[in-house]
């Protein structure tokens, strides 16, 4: 179910800062191309829900599944500032790790952020993530040059 509250928050600068989503005007349309470009077999995209009954949407996270190296990569987001800081983005990234490695029989999940970014940081930390790189002043964050920092998740016995 696509919001005008969700396209609102893809919208949003400040919610979005440190995405490069915030360089993009988003509409319905365009939302709905996103959304359509998961109907392949190795991508997936789910919505953040905080209710039993799936009617509250606070923000969506995607995978990208390449199989040729059986890696994912995963992206989040948590638009709905009410939840922000309360574990439902971390919650939301282990289930879908947890999915990757052992529904999915991935090898090795993936994730970046920004350095400056420090609530995903702590996401990737709490899941037991590693420091996989370091791309160095790679993006511009408000106008300052910032790392991209890279970790990752290998399935056991990797």
């Amino acid at each position: 179910m696509l919001s005008q509250e969700y396209i609102d928050w893809l919208n949003d600068r400040e919610i979005m800062q440190y995405s490069n989503q915030q360089f993009l005007d988003h509409t319905r349309r365009s939302c709905l191309d996103y959304i359509a470009s998961f109907d392949q077999v190795d991508d997936f995209l789910w919505g953040i829900f905080v209710d039993d009954d799936f009617q509250k949407c606070v923000g969506s996270i995607s995978t990208h599944i390449n199989r040729t190296h059986n890696t994912a990569d995963v992206g989040i987001f948590v638009g709905d500032s009410g939840v922000r800081g309360t574990g439902v983005g971390t919650k939301a990234w282990i289930a879908v790790c947890e999915f990757l490695l052992k529904e999915c029989d991935v090898r090795k999940v993936c994730g970046g952020a920004l350095a400056t970014n420090r609530s995903m940081i702590k996401i990737f930390k709490k899941a037991g993530m590693q420091k996989d790189g370091r791309r160095v002043q790679h993006h511009l964050c408000n106008g300052e040059a910032v790392d991209l920092l890279h970790y990752c998740l290998f399935q056991k016995g990797e």
